[in-house]
């Protein structure tokens, strides 16, 4: 998941910085497109946040989880079968009841 998520965060950067290069180029500089540019930039960085927190974060936690899961899919399992006794009188009443 987190892969996906870095290529479609790079993908969304890149084609948010070709625009802003482009929207510069097209008004010649202006404030207002450099503005705009900028904002489309920062758009672009911040759709890799969530693949970033993954990456970075996220990380160790699914680790741990694959390790436990790793663990558990070796280990040994005993299947043991008791008889169980009847219930008696006693045994038998729900509790709180008093008979």
């Amino acid at each position: 998941m987190g892969r996906r998520f870095l290529v479609v965060g790079i993908l969304v950067l890149a084609v948010c910085s070709v625009i802003a290069h482009i929207l510069i180029e097209a008004m010649h500089s202006s404030p207002i497109a450099q503005l705009a540019a900028d904002g489309l930039v920062i758009f672009g960085w911040v759709a890799n946040w969530r693949p970033a927190e993954i990456f970075l974060y996220d990380f160790w936690e699914i680790r741990r989880t694959r390790r436990l899961y790793r663990r558990l899919a070796e280990a040994e399992i005993a299947l043991v079968v008791r008889k169980e006794e009847p219930p008696t009188a006693l045994n038998a009443m729900p509790h709180g009841s008093t008979g």
